[in-house]
């Protein structure tokens, strides 16, 4: 079997069909130039378009430069993994702020929440960043063919996000308890609805983690060893979308 390409494209839901067999004329240049110049598909390969709503699963019949003709085989609207997992990220380094962002996008996270705690080493974030930011989620979706990008919410202090409620807030910890523990509980109470948080670089302070433990009694241990902030949210991302 061929392999099968998918590209982000957010006007999929605006694609009409030119005739009535479901044949598809794409003129939008800039994904005709990740048709043609990027993934390099050629005639008779499959192709899935998909924006937050729909994905469109077609077979490419013609491709130039200037146009693309496809013939939809399956139109399916897209489904969010269930249960909502929603993401505490503490503004990494950068580079590692990245990493975290792309394996959540990749396992389905259902929104991430920058968060500014008192150990980050600078506020980096802007315009730009936001949009380079953008662009990796758009590429962990393509790659992992998880069809529904996660909201990404404006960036918030700590303090203040530790004022609101959090439906099962699991805050991973090196001193917490087993992990099986904790998934047991979360299995027990099969809930909608998860909230998970790491530590930055330097952990958490006193204080910040007095907020967390007044919060929630599910603080989880992932490994014997400490991991780094975005090994941690890889592995905490796994276990809960493999077990939940």
């Amino acid at each position: 079997m061929k392999h099968e390409f998918a590209l982000y494209y957010a006007l999929a839901h605006t694609l009409k069909s030119a005739d009535c067999n479901n044949n598809y004329t794409i003129l939008d240049k800039d994904l005709l130039h990740r048709i043609t110049s990027i993934i390099r598909v050629r005639p008779g390969d499959r192709l899935v378009l998909f924006d937050n709503t729909i994905q469109l699963t077609c077979t490419l019949h013609t491709v130039s430069h200037k146009r693309c003709e496809i013939i939809l085989l399956e139109k399916q609207e897209t489904q969010r993994l269930k249960p909502e997992v929603h993401w505490l990220l503490p503004l990494l380094e950068k580079n590692y702020f990245e990493d975290a962002l792309y394996s959540l996008t990749a396992m389905g996270a259902t929104s991430i929440q920058p968060v500014i705690t008192k150990k980050i080493h600078k506020n980096w974030f802007g315009q730009k960043d936001n949009e380079r930011l953008q662009r990796i989620m758009i590429a962990a979706c393509e790659q992992a063919k998880q069809f529904v990008l996660p909201e990404f919410k404006p960036i918030v202090l700590f303090e203040n996000l530790m004022q609101q409620q959090h439906a099962e807030l699991v805050f991973f910890d090196p001193q917490g308890k087993p992990c099986f523990d904790i998934l047991t509980t979360l299995i027990k109470n099969k809930p909608t609805s998860i909230t998970c948080l790491v530590g930055p670089e330097g952990d958490l302070t006193e204080e910040e983690k007095q907020l967390v433990f007044s919060k929630t009694h599910l603080i989880c241990a992932l490994t014997p060893t400490v991991l780094r902030a975005s090994d941690a949210v890889a592995v905490a991302m796994g276990i809960i979308r493999s077990c939940l």
